[in-house]
């Protein structure tokens, strides 16, 4: 066709509609220059080999958007809200990582014509560099040719870098430049059906088509010549006009219809993607401990990565670490211990300080200690590193103090006694810390948001912390302001760091590097704008705003979009749900924050959409897995997936729990009714025992399913896998609240009869121990150092005169008489009958 097209030219007898010889020539010459760039181009194009990557290393894909701005703004928006969060989460599976180039906005306003002109072909350069001479680009093309620059305007050095060829439009220089010279084979081209622009009204007409010859001829060359180069590489789609809308504030032009168009650049980006690069094998031997650190080790990469400025307070922790600490405020106070008590652990004169980093949330201390670590490391000290949150099991104080125990090397015969006894871990722990005193190991200990450990609220929380280390061992640990960890951090002598906020500059330059990984640049003045018309102090404000403003779509009306920010961070919030709400059609969106927000741990992704489905006649009814995709497109920027052996999907921030509980989580009946329905999949439907045993129980307590819970924690085998004294606690909310003290009328002693007294215990799924060496309430063993026995209350135990009913099978117990003789007294284990626990009825009286 493009063939016969110049011919045509050649021999002066086109049927074009083309009235004067000049524009003929134009295009004559113009066309002649391309046909010869691109043969002098492909006889030099030697593909490159693909540079190899280092096990475990990430590689970059930049894809380049080329199109005209205004007539393609609905497919623009497709591309950023569904089409690359879903093709990036592809890649991100397969360790690569996607940059998209959309250059809608992000050009300075006052940048001059020639400087425009440069940063779009500077750009495709960068996609050459990256992806090594065959850049990822897509073309979208329909009625418009583009801005055609005058030849004054186009500086010498870029027609010289660049080869521009006289009269054309830079949306085609970004096509010849990106692909048609090179024959680029990862390169695509969408040509939009124009039927649709004959319903568009006359006001917006401009904005779709160009009127004038030149640039029609042109466009029809154009799409004739890629038809021609790249068969297989075109695509055509059609749209619907569906009217004009207000946008931000503008009115636009909606077309809709553009599914299609989505799964055609989708699909063959993957394609593309995955010949260039295709996946790793995947190694499945790898230890469990070395999973959960190669995790950890990667979150703090990533965190460390994304840090800017706060160069003092890294030299200030590093200094630290190093052995130099006196420019850090010191506290002295000394009080009274609650957890953290020095008779338990072999202390020594010469031994250090901790360092407590204490900042309010949002504030940054976590990419802070993460940069730290990560410097540490590469200068080959010996650290020992533990982020709360960073993995699945990272929360559980339990896998903390397993992995510190590994970390300092304890002989196996001694992890194998660690069951023994409840204490035997925290016994295990001052012995090891013991023999790192006596030993020349040097190391550090960094552990990072120990207010996130799931025992936060309990008395023995952070217990596990020695009140100071070794001369040879120097620790950081960090907390939010949660009042009970600073309270147990603060029971002894130590270095306190409090974080500032980031300041001007620095908070200019998180949003410089957050929108640049987006190819995205604000101005000076919309700088300003966003730093301090907005008040924000924080690198979480910084990042959410910014991601506001990434995936809004109107580049002229991105200053008043700045402007009209929220002034606080709750506000931002309320935004940002609002708007995520609003274009969430499925309700799926607000379902999957709310029930983030409530759950133990997160959310497990292999049964994601079995949660947010619903269950009919007993039958599971899944959501759509459509749904899901763009639910979780939507809420990429706020949620990620942690850990092994499961994926748990959880917030991206502690903060988000906040703000979901403050903003979506309003209706206290709508709350239960959501922790029924997490609790009735975990108990009916999860397979996976650690999960069940944590969170059926916590469900269930939140559902107000009392009876449900007291079976599950006395019936259920994966109830025995939790501690005796988090299932002692759970029933101590169902206990009868009257007192049985033996001085009081018609209470009566807790017996068995000879026959169940000699039984297994009830109380607990699988115990080995018999109900008379069992505690009545939660089936703990009893020591007998520690009996108390039970009893219940003058209500409870009411009967025949001078009898008692055996409390496992009620059969009657009489006094003075030979069975009674052969009855056994039923007893409390520590936990349950701990202070005025063991004055209560025993009974438990649970209501659903």
């Amino acid at each position: 066709m493009y063939k016969q097209f110049k011919k045509e030219l050649e021999n002066k007898k086109l049927e074009l509609d083309l009235k004067d010889t000049e524009t003929c020539d134009k295009l004559k010459r113009c066309w002649d220059i391309v046909d010869k760039q691109c043969n002098n181009y492909r006889k030099d194009n030697n593909k490159k080999i693909v540079t190899p990557v280092k096990a475990g290393g990430w590689r970059t894909v930049r894809i380049f958007v080329s199109s005209t701005f205004t007539d393609f703004y609905n497919e623009r928006e497709i591309l950023v809200k569904q089409v690359f969060p879903e093709l990036r989460e592809w890649c991100e599976a397969r360790r690569i990582q996607l940059i998209d180039c959309d250059l809608r906005w992000g050009i300075p306003k006052d940048t001059t014509t020639g400087e425009t002109i440069a940063v779009c072909l500077e750009e495709l350069d960068v996609c050459y560099e990256t992806n090594d001479g065959e850049p990822f680009f897509l073309n979208m093309t329909c009625d418009r040719y583009g801005w055609i620059p005058a030849e004054e305007d186009i500086p010498d050095d870029v027609k010289e870098k660049y080869d521009w060829v006289p009269d054309t439009s830079i949306t085609f220089m970004e096509i010849l430049h990106g692909a048609l010279r090179k024959g680029n084979s990862n390169a695509v081209f969408f040509i939009r059906n124009n039927d649709f622009i004959s319903q568009i009204p006359k006001d917006h007409l401009t904005r779709f088509k160009d009127i004038d010859t030149y640039s029609q001829e042109q466009l029809k060359i154009l799409k004739a010549k890629l038809s021609e180069i790249f068969p297989t590489q075109v695509y055509c789609y059609d749209v619907k006009y569906k009217g004009v809308s207000d946008v931000e504030g503008k009115e636009m032009v909606i077309i809709e219809e553009l599914e299609q168009f989505a799964g055609q650049v989708l699909d063959f980006f993957k394609s593309a993607i995955e010949q260039k690069y295709p996946a790793p094998e995947l190694q499945n031997d790898i230890p469990i401990e070395e999973l959960e650190k190669d995790h950890q080790w990667a979150f703090i990469t990533e965190r460390a990565e994304s840090m800017i400025g706060r160069e003092k307070e890294v030299e200030l922790l590093l200094n630290f670490c190093k052995g130099d600490p006196c420019n850090i405020k010191q506290k002295t106070e000394k009080c009274q211990p609650f957890s953290r008590k020095s008779e338990n652990w072999n202390l020594d004169e010469s031994d250090n300080k901790l360092c407590v980093v204490e900042a309010k949330s949002g504030w940054g201390k976590t990419s802070l200690l993460a940069k730290v670590t990560a410097i540490l490391v590469q200068e080959g000290f010996d650290v020992f590193y533990h982020f709360c949150g960073g993995t699945n099991l990272s929360r559980q104080s339990s896998n903390l103090i397993q992995r510190l125990l590994h970390y300092l090397d304890i002989p196996p015969k001694a992890k194998a006694e660690e069951n023994e006894d409840e204490t035997k871990p925290l016994d295990l722990l001052k012995d090891a810390f013991a023999e790192i005193r006596k030993s020349n190991r040097k190391m550090i200990i960094v552990f990072d948001a120990v207010n996130e450990l799931t025992s936060m609220a309990l008395n023995d929380h952070l217990s596990w912390l020695p009140p100071t280390t070794p001369c040879n061992v120097c620790c950081i640990v960090s907390c939010n302001q949660h009042a009970p960890s600073l309270a147990r951090l603060a029971e002894h002598p130590c270095y306190w760091f409090q974080l500032a906020d980031l300041g001007e500059n620095n908070l200019k330059a998180l949003a410089i590097s957050y929108l640049g990984t987006f190819n995205k640049r604000l101005d000076e003045e919309q700088l300003d704008l966003l730093v301090n018309g907005t008040g924000v102090d924080n690198p979480l404000w910084i990042r959410l705003m910014c991601e506001e403003l990434r995936v809004f779509g109107d580049f002229r009306n991105l200053t008043t979009k700045i402007r009209d920010l929220p002034k606080s961070l709750d506000e931002l919030f309320s935004t940002i749900f609002t708007r995520l709400l609003a274009e969430d059609s499925t309700g799926c969106i607000k379902k999957t924050l709310c029930l983030i927000a409530i759950s133990y741990c997160g959310l497990p992704l292999a049964d994601i959409m079995k949660i947010l489905g619903d269950v009919v006649k007993n039958e599971i009814i899944l959501i759509p897995r459509l749904h899901w995709a763009q639910a979780r497109r939507h809420l990429k920027p706020y949620i990620r997936t942690i850990g092994y052996p499961n994926d748990i999907l959880t917030f991206s921030h502690e903060y988000l729990w906040k703000a979901v509980e403050k903003i979506l989580l309003t209706n206290r009946t709508e709350v239960v009714k959501m922790h029924v329905s997490l609790a009735d999949y975990f108990q009916n439907i999860c397979e996976n025992p650690e999960l069940r045993s944590q969170c059926v129980p916590y469900h269930l307590q939140y559902g107000n399913l009392g009876q449900r819970l007291v079976d599950f924690l006395r019936t259920d085998v994966d109830a025995a896998r939790l501690p005796d004294f988090i299932r002692s606690n759970y029933l101590q909310a169902f206990r009868c609240p009257n007192m049985a003290k033996s001085n009081l009328p018609n209470n009566k002693e807790v017996k068995f009869c000879a026959f169940c007294s000699s039984k297994r215990s009830k109380m607990k799924s699988g115990s080995f121990w018999t109900a008379k060496d069992s505690c009545i309430i939660c089936g703990a063993h009893i020591w007998s150092r520690m009996d108390v026995p039970g009893r219940t209350c003058g209500f409870h135990g009411m009967g025949l005169p001078n009898t008692t009913k055996c409390f496992s099978c009620n059969n009657v117990i009489w006094e003075n008489h030979q069975t009674s003789m052969m009855a056994v007294k039923g007893f409390l284990c520590k936990n349950c009958g701990f202070g005025v626990k063991g004055s209560m009825c025993s009974l438990l009286v649970p209501r659903n």
